[in-house]
């Protein structure tokens, strides 16, 4: 009897499993069937018209009109899983002329792909994801000269990839992150835009990696009331005007192995700057010919770690500026090891 209810066990559980993959693999392959491809502007006119008439998982492809005019509109998003492509030699061209409030917005969307399309001069943000949108996908685009911000994430966005585009003189900044989590911003470019990436409200556990940032008029990177973030592997150079990287009332982030040379146009400038901001962690990174001090900690930044750092020829070597500023004298203390750097205030923390 045992061994019978064993078999009868074991076949019911096959079918079980055997139904659970029969329903998967229907459910992929009428994606698969239903999938549709919109060419613009050879099927549809506009890039919205082909949106409205898109089902989800549909591909939009779109060309660059044969008169070099651009698409002037703005292109709501509201179905998942759309990917609405640029395709040709030269990329679409999305214009606002200065007046339409967002390029291309994506609120409370999953699964969205937007590639390879120049989005330029919006009033507000030339790509805007909100409310919930989620593990979406921005690559491969030129985003320059809206009057605010390139890219803008805000409301509870989560999960998403900002990957390979150039955001070039937007007005506010280039990437404004806002009360958005666990979103990675990687191989990105950002020239002359008035702050390159900003991250606050909560904005907490993103990715920063190998972005260059550059030329920017206020700061390279800035993060308030924000935890757990990932700086890693980032390159800013080249007169950020204010600071490279500062950190306001944000704790627990990992600041490592960035090059942070050449920002500030005066001495109260910082290549690496903590204020009111506890337990992160500041490794790995070459700091180098900044106008104020390399890394400076306010007296109200407790708790970070200061590792193996590089720093030269920060501020005016040694008289008023230095390459490690610590402020912090009260208990908990700042932790310092393994930098190598020229002078130091106080004393002693450099190898």
């Amino acid at each position: 009897m045992g061994v019978s209810k064993r078999n009868n066990y074991v076949v019911g559980f096959t079918v079980f499993v055997t139904l659970i993959f029969l329903a998967i693999l229907a459910v992929i392959s009428y994606v698969i069937i239903n999938e549709k491809t919109i060419v613009v502007p050879d099927e549809v006119g506009s890039i919205q018209s082909a949106v409205d008439e898109a089902q989800e998982g549909d591909i939009i492809l779109v060309k660059a009109k044969e008169d070099g005019t651009p698409y002037n509109e703005s292109v709501t998003i509201d179905k998942d899983h759309i990917k609405l492509i640029g395709i040709g030699k030269e990329k679409p061209v999305l214009d606002g002329a200065g007046v339409a409030t967002s390029g291309i917005t994506l609120n409370d969307r999953t699964g969205v792909l937007v590639k390879n399309f120049i989005v330029q001069e919006f009033f507000d943000q030339g790509i805007h994801l909100s409310n919930s949108a989620t593990s979406n996908r921005i690559v491969g685009n030129m985003i320059k000269d809206n009057v605010n911000r390139g890219i803008r994430l805000n409301d509870s966005v989560t999960g998403n990839v900002i990957k390979g585009n150039s955001l070039i003189l937007n007005g506010f900044r280039g990437v404004d992150i806002d009360n958005s989590t666990s979103n990675i911003f990687h191989g990105n470019t950002l020239n002359n835009n008035g702050t390159g990436i900003g991250l606050e409200n909560n904005s907490d556990n993103n990715m920063l990696k190998a972005n260059t940032v550059n030329d920017n008029e206020n700061r390279g990177i800035i993060l308030v009331n924000s935890t757990s973030n990932r700086i890693s592997a980032n390159i800013l150079n080249n007169s950020n005007l204010n600071e490279g990287i500062l950190l306001i009332n944000s704790s627990g982030n990992l600041i490592k192995g960035n090059t942070v040379n050449e920002n500030g146009d005066e001495n109260t400038e910082v290549g690496i700057d903590l204020f009111n901001s506890d337990d992160n962690t500041i490794t790995g990174n070459k700091v180098r010919d900044n106008a104020g001090d390399g890394i400076f900690l306010d007296a109200n930044s407790t708790g970070n770690d200061v590792h193996f750092n590089r720093l030269f020829g920060n501020g005016d070597g040694g008289f008023t500026t230095f390459d490690i500023n610590n402020q912090n004298i009260i208990p908990p203390l700042n932790n310092f090891k393994g930098n190598e750097c020229d002078n130091s205030d106080p004393n002693g923390l450099c190898n």
